[in-house]
């Protein structure tokens, strides 16, 4: 329940709850109880398809109810054809349907209203109210539509992540990168420009291109460089073109839709209940027959799921199951493809744009998942120069991931990259192999495969509880077919345990053979965290065999303190100085700064030995705009966002916490106005939450937004004074009106059994409205004086008619 006196709201339910088991019963009423058959008026929360939507002032007698504001109800209700009826509707007296209320989780058949126009099911004593909404009231959206995400919530906007980046030293020149990458976006529809100006090639633009993402589609035309999905030899290339193809950008079913599924023969309704290591993950009741069994609530991974089935008449029965869920593995019964075509280019000096050259080429990908936990794909690639294809496989088992990638060209080159994860109880392996050999080419032959290579590695790390962490790590490569292009590594580290040191203190130890050269190195490190201040030090020694020399020894090391602040409204600075002994000592100082205007960071360092001087630095800044407001700013990632203003008092101190999906992201002052980035392809319903010394509220009516790349959207709220009134109402002389509900307050409030009341109310109420069961007055708010929010209203006179 969203309310602030939680107390009071939890004795009116118990009361109702009570006064519907009477009501319900048709029985006699308790001495005292009366009133609770009599129309009540309070707060109730409201859901549609499960999901909470608002909570709203109701009037309720046994067998009726009525929504008294379906304001904000409307507003999370986007499918709606026709508002204005729909708050007819919902606004007239409706049927509880308090017989459909679902008892306890074990209840059968219930829960469930079909209707034609609008119906509700009320279960009183939880102050819940269930809505169910006929189709005839609703947008027609099939069940294809409801897999991906809702469309824009934007008009025209434009969003551009400007940064720049900039290196120097006293002994070489300065150099420099100015980037800007630019969406201008209307609804799912998107252009992107990516530019650059440097110190060395003036401006360019790599992508100029159109863009659209919806219902699990993807366009592209112009110039940008696309990859190539899962094919790993399709080298990714920038060209002039378009491609088409699917994307699970846009799904929301993924929880499910990447996952095995299970079905399951019923001889009766049945409960289902998922476990895993004995967690129970998920559960719900089928009906009769074989039914495919619901696991959206099911992790990611590959492992054995226990699936105990318990029939209408109390029999039990347990089957396991193996249960995969991978992005690597598309949905289960559907097809991912693309299809790319268009002219490469390439970047030419003192050009702004690209230049095509005489090579076009055209590539298609197409994958689908064979059973369970095994996907496979094929596709192919032509040019001017060659033609290849590719395929390979990906498989996920409960201890393990393989897959496997093939290719072939015309000029009978082949290509192979197989990679191994193994996962154990003490750690994991992983192992990875590629090879490109074969074909005989000329000098002025291409192949798309690439050039002749292979190349190897395996890790593999396990822990011993009393004897730390070990690793071991070797690496393989040849760039060429002769044994001299060659390099080979390999080695073991470990980590001590980490009772072995005190908590401050930690080390590893590391001995490898680089090229036939053997390393021994010991790394000792402390750290020590004291509120702002964080300080660190370490010291290595390396023992270096070097070819045709004696083993070269050295001892090196570093001490690092750096001071970290964050301000109240949300920015944050650290500084920071470190000292190292290398083979040149050096002294580096740096500061960094992440504020509602940008990111920023500058870095000096001084090389003692050499007595030069290298600097490095960085800013970046977005600016936002659409239609209506620009802004400039924004610390946190995102190609999409919201123009945030809260309008309210002058005077106000407050900060105002505006969050995103109940993430707290910016904290801005009363009329101010803040971009917030965010990312896109996500729906975000947006709140205010006011902190500091004045008493406030903030009054915002929005619904929940989905924004696409490039959508900038608009958000005003309202920051309202608010203070505490304290009084005591009578309904005649020396009659306290005992046990009434307040309106005109925010949140909630009621009198007690001596009529004395404490609520907040905004500083323009006049007056205040008391109702108990189905009667009501107003009373005119006394001249008043607040004093530290507080103000005290003495006694009141109401008439309840």
């Amino acid at each position: 329940m969203l309310y602030r006196n939680g107390k009071r709201l939890l004795l009116i339910a118990l009361s109702l709850l009570i006064a519907q088991h009477f009501a319900i019963a048709d029985d006699w009423i308790p001495e005292g109880f009366e009133d609770l058959t009599k129309p009540q008026e309070t707060i109730i929360d409201v859901f549609y398809g499960g999901i909470y939507l608002a909570s709203v002032q109701a009037r309720f007698e046994p067998g009726t109810i009525t929504i008294l504001d379906s304001r904000q109800v409307i507003a999370r209700l986007p499918d709606l054809l026709d508002p204005e009826e729909f708050s007819t509707l919902i606004e007239f007296p409706l049927d509880t349907n308090v017989q459909l209320r679902c008892k306890s989780k074990a209840s059968r058949d219930c829960g469930r209203l079909e209707t034609k126009t609008l119906g509700v099911i009320f279960d009183q004593g939880k102050l819940k109210l269930d809505l169910f909404i006929g189709s005839a009231l609703l947008r027609v959206r099939s069940v294809e539509q409801l897999k991906y995400l809702p469309n824009s919530d934007a008009g025209l906007s434009a969003i551009d992540d400007l940064a720049l980046y900039a290196s120097g030293a006293t002994d070489a020149d300065l150099t420099y990168n100015m980037s800007n990458n630019t969406l201008f976006g209307f609804r799912e529809n998107r252009l992107k420009i990516d530019s650059n100006f440097t110190s060395e090639d003036d401006f360019t633009i790599d992508t100029l291109a159109l863009q659209r993402e919806k219902n699990g589609l993807d366009y592209q035309a112009g110039i940008f460089r696309a990859n190539a999905g899962s094919f790993l030899f399709m080298q990714d290339q920038q060209f002039l073109g378009a491609t088409f193809g699917t994307s699970l950008t846009t799904r929301l079913d993924l929880e499910s839709a990447l996952g095995t599924t299970f079905t399951v023969f019923l001889n009766s309704r049945s409960l289902v209940q998922i476990y895993k290591d004995d967690r129970l993950l998920g559960s719900s009741y089928y009906d009769t027959g074989n039914q495919e069994i619901n696991v959206a609530s099911l992790p990611a991974g590959a492992y054995d799921v226990e699936l105990r089935i318990t029939d209408s008449s109390g029999a039990t029965r347990t089957e396991r199951r193996f249960y995969s869920k991978n992005a690597k593995i598309p949905p289960e019964g559907e097809s991912l493809f693309f299809v790319q075509a268009g002219q490469y280019v390439e970047t030419v000096p003192e050009e702004i744009l690209p230049e095509t050259t005489d090579d076009s080429f055209v590539r298609a990908g197409y994958s689908r998942r064979i059973f369970g936990s095994l996907a496979a794909s094929v596709g192919f690639s032509t040019n001017r120069e060659s033609t290849m294809l590719e395929t390979g496989f990906f498989h996920q088992g409960a201890k393990h991931e393989l897959s496997a990638s093939f290719a072939y060209d015309q000029y009978q080159r082949v290509a192979a990259d197989i990679r191994l994860r193994y996962r154990y109880p003490l750690g994991n392996l992983n192992i990875g192999v590629r090879e490109i050999s074969g074909g005989d080419l000329l000098d002025s032959e291409t192949s798309q495969i690439g050039q002749e290579a292979r190349q190897a590695n395996v890790s593999a790390t396990f822990a011993l509880e009393n004897y730390g962490n070990f690793g071991f790590f070797g690496d393989y490569t040849q760039s060429q077919t002769s044994d001299e292009d060659s390099t080979q590594n390999y080695g073991l580290r470990w980590s001590p345990p980490v009772t072995l040191l005190p908590d401050e203190w930690s080390t590893n130890v590391e001995l490898s053979r680089n090229d036939g050269e053997m390393l021994f190195l010991v790394r000792l490190k402390y750290a020590l965290n004291n509120g702002a201040w964080s300080t660190s030090a370490s010291a290595d020694y390396k023992a270096e065999e070097i070819t045709g020399a004696e083993t070269e020894e050295s001892v090196t090391g570093s001490v690092n303190t750096q001071w970290t602040n964050s301000t109240v409204a949300g920015n944050d600075y650290s500084a920071s100085l470190r000292a190292d002994h290398q083979q040149e000592d050096s002294i580096t100082s740096s500061f960094d700064a992440k504020t509602n205007l940008g990111i920023a960071g500058l870095t000096a360092k001084h090389n003692i030995d050499a007595d030069t001087w290298e600097y490095t630095g960085s800013v970046r800044t977005k600016f936002a705009a659409n239609t209506s407001a620009i802004k400039v700013g924004g610390k946190s990632s995102g190609n999409s966002g919201f123009l945030v203003k809260v309008d309210g008092p002058q005077a106000s101190d407050n900060l105002i916490e505006v969050k995103l999906n109940g993430s707290t992201k910016a904290k801005i002052l009363a009329n101010s106005e803040v971009f917030i980035p965010a990312g896109a392809y996500r729906t975000y319903e947006l709140s205010f939450s006011p902190f500091g010394n004045s008493l406030e509220s903030v009054v915002y009516r929005g619904r929940p937004m989905t924004l696409y790349p490039g959508n900038i959207i608009s958000v005003k709220a309202e920051l309202t004074k608010v203070i505490i009134v304290i009084g005591r109402v009578f309904v005649g002389p020396g009659e306290p009106l005992q046990s009434a509900l307040i309106k005109g307050i925010e949140g909630l409030a009621t009198t007690d059994a001596n009529g004395i009341f404490q609520a907040e109310i905004q500083t323009d109420v006049s007056e205040l409205v008391f109702v108990k069961g189905n009667s009501a007055c107003t009373v005119q708010l006394p001249q008043y004086q607040a004093r530290r929010n507080v103000a005290r209203l003495g006694n009141l006179t109401c008439e309840l008619q």
